[in-house]
């Protein structure tokens, strides 16, 4: 057995940062652009900047003439999975991805409402997570909301948020006001929001010990078998 598989699980314990974090790389994809068909002979529009075209205009709400007769544009691109459009293509969401800050604070914008492409409202992401210490951080970006509970009512035009402590927001598509919200209790009176390094913490705390656990196991395991061979060779 050759050596190097034993320091094997020591390389990959070693991908934990020393702060005791796990980081994990991120990036989107380059952004493209996509149309989605609605009611009405609509199409609305998601256009990169510089990537227009005759037939992928600007980004906004078009009639299906040729060329598209714009209803409204807009200067803003979301990708297809961070946009919640109504029915009609009047009003929608976009809820990115949010970039680390430099101090730590979770003062990126969360999610933003748009009323005819005007930007008529947005959150940020300590405005919705009551619990600072939920938050889950990768390399650049901080998880803030739990996306597979995400939904939208088209008969109602309202917009279902869950943050990753709980809560639960329903919000108008249209104006972006909260119409109802279930939030959880925030931290204990006195405790301070986490920084980014250290709400890391709280998602590794577990992990880690695990990790770490698991490959001083298997290292040991590996050397004792290692050993067993080399005397069987004997």
């Amino acid at each position: 057995m050759k050596r190097g598989i034993v320091v094997l699980p020591m390389l990959v314990c070693a991908m934990v940062l020393m702060d005791g974090t796990i980081a994990v790389a991120d990036t989107q994809a380059p952004p493209a652009p996509y149309s989605i068909k609605l009611e009405g002979d609509k199409t609305f529009y998601m256009t990169p900047p510089g990537l227009q075209t005759e037939t992928q205009p600007s980004s906004g709400l078009y009639h299906n003439t040729i060329p598209p007769t714009s209803i409204y544009s807009t200067s803003v691109f979301y990708y297809e999975n961070e946009l919640v459009l109504s029915r009609d293509g009047s009003c929608f969401a976009g809820l990115p991805w949010v970039t680390i800050s430099g101090d730590g604070k979770l003062d990126g914008v969360a999610v933003s409402f748009y009323n005819m492409g005007v930007a008529v409202k947005s959150y940020t992401v300590a405005d919705l997570l009551a619990d600072a210490g939920k938050a889950t951080f990768s390399v650049s970006h901080v998880m803030w909301e739990d996306r597979a509970k995400r939904s939208y009512d088209a008969a109602t035009n309202a917009l279902t948020v869950t943050t990753l402590d709980g809560s639960v927001y329903v919000f108008d598509l249209a104006t972006g006001a909260i119409i109802d919200v279930k939030r959880t209790s925030p931290p204990p009176s006195g405790q301070a929001p986490s920084s980014a390094p250290s709400a890391g913490h709280s998602a590794s705390s577990v992990i880690v010990p695990v990790l770490l656990g698991l490959g001083v196991i298997l290292a040991v395991a590996l050397t004792i078998a290692s050993v067993a061979m080399r005397k069987s060779r004997r």
